[in-house]
């Protein structure tokens, strides 16, 4: 009579611990701005041997431009190494990891008019109590001598980049710990808003509510896609407002 094996259990690993993650998206960061200072007082000092100070468009007549090469290095090689620490944790494949999977047709229409909403309430809030048109977006703007390239980096790569390390990767990393889905969604909301220091606090407040957003839609729809999609939408938004203020500026 022959028997049976008995069933072993396969225990598949769940994403990196909390610290784990913390530690490994420090490196991200640190990797991702070193690039971008390397690459802006590399061409600063190209370009302005004597000097230019490179928050200053004024003394940094380019300084949109070098911006915009600035990320077209740094995102590829942040994102590269988001992907290698999600490789590391074996058991768990990258598509489960970061949330790389297509939102239902419903979800992407919801949240996109759910974004066109939030968008005209931030420019409300941001008329009031701010500028609609954020001071950086406008010297950026005006310094960018290829605007196709800015274009590129603020509606493509800058919202890859940063919903695969926040909505993917943090996320991922925080939602296991303590403090759950709701602590990693207002967590990496307000890292992503914090790292935005080139805006004033209530531009600093909007990004933190556009982040919360975008945390909410990345959980109830498992996707990351979807905050892809709907970064790039905000960006794309602010950009046609930064040109026509700037047109309308003269």
């Amino acid at each position: 009579m022959n028997e049976s094996l008995p069933r072993q259990e396969v225990k598949i690993a769940g994403p990196w611990g909390l610290w784990a993650t913390l530690g490994f998206s420090l490196v991200v960061m640190a990797v991702y701005s070193l690039a971008q200072v390397l690459v802006n007082f590399g061409l600063a000092e190209k370009y302005y041997p004597d000097g230019g100070r490179a928050l200053d468009p004024k003394n940094y007549p380019w300084m949109g431009y070098f911006f915009s090469l600035a990320e077209v290095v740094s995102v590829p090689l942040a994102a590269a190494l988001i992907f290698l620490f999600v490789r590391l944790r074996r058991g768990f494949p990258v598509k489960d990891y970061l949330g790389l999977v297509r939102p239902a047709a419903r979800d992407l229409i919801k949240w996109l008019v759910i974004t066109a909403a939030a968008i005209v309430a931030s420019d409300i809030f941001l008329y009031y109590f701010s500028s609609q048109v954020a001071d950086f977006m406008v010297d950026v703007f005006r310094t960018a001598r290829f605007w196709p390239l800015l274009a590129f980096v603020l509606v493509a790569a800058a919202p890859f980049f940063e919903e695969i390390f926040f909505r993917g990767f943090l996320f991922q990393g925080i939602r296991y710990s303590r403090l759950g889905p709701g602590g990693a969604v207002v967590l990496c909301a307000l890292i992503w808003a914090v790292i935005h220091f080139q805006y004033d606090l209530y531009g600093m407040i909007t990004i933190f509510a556009f982040g919360i957003m975008l945390g909410w839609a990345r959980f109830r729809s498992g996707s990351v896609y979807l905050p892809i999609l709907m970064h790039a939408f905000i960006n794309l938004v602010a950009l046609i407002e930064t040109a026509l203020f700037v047109k309308m500026e003269g």
